[in-house]
């Protein structure tokens, strides 16, 4: 029986199945556009799932404030580890998605918060729930990324909750926050898969 893909267990495997190669995240060159086009925000990022932490330093690596977390211990001892010789390195947590309202972040509100097919595997009502806990850390002027997978064909493969759909996460982001923007890329690893990133703005700002 496989584990679920939400849970410590399974990520902690996972990551002993790469023996220390280190997952490649999304490009540098893709965020500095995104930055360029949705400032001003303030310069403290969450990243959550934070993994290895590549996201996380490069922000740092900007000048940004940043807390990053993530459910698997041996991820975060990795990233603590890529990240040792910068001057301000990221804080890195072991925390789990699931309990965000309960995590002990060193910010209250954050400016740039990530959500980089992190929480994609999540159930529907634990989704919920992640959702409305987002919604209370984003600042004024501040923006969320969140990036998921979206099967182009019912028979394609996925690693995200199966069913998973552009529609639905609009259904659910839409009365928590000001869809900014939807943008749909292919997938350069999956020929059958979409990478859908919805920028989200907080309810009562105009959009850009």
């Amino acid at each position: 029986m496989s584990l679920p893909k939400h849970k410590a267990d399974y990520w902690e495997e996972t990551y002993q199945k790469q023996q220390g190669h280190p997952w490649s995240g999304t490009r540098p060159e893709w965020w500095q556009p995104v930055i360029e086009k949705y400032q001003p925000f303030p310069k403290t990022v969450l990243d959550v799932g934070c993994g290895e932490g590549d996201k996380a330093r490069w922000f740092a690596e900007q000048g940004y404030e940043v807390t990053g977390f993530d459910i698997s211990q041996k991820g975060i001892e990795t990233a603590q580890r890529h990240a040792q010789d910068l001057e301000r390195p990221p804080t890195f947590i072991v925390g789990d998605m699931t309990k965000l309202s309960c995590l002990d972040l060193p910010q209250k509100q954050y400016g740039l918060i990530l959500d980089v097919l992190a929480s994609q595997f999540l159930p529907e009502d634990e989704e919920d729930r992640y959702l409305s806990s987002l919604a209370t850390l984003l600042g004024q002027q501040a923006l969320i990324v969140y990036k998921m997978l979206e099967r182009k064909s019912e028979n394609a493969p996925t690693i995200a909750r199966d069913g998973l759909k552009r529609e639905h996460m609009e259904d659910k982001l839409r009365p928590l926050f000001e869809i900014a923007e939807v943008r749909v890329e292919s997938s350069a690893n999956r020929k059958d898969t979409d990478i859908v990133t919805f920028f989200l703005q907080t309810k009562d700002r105009n959009r850009l």
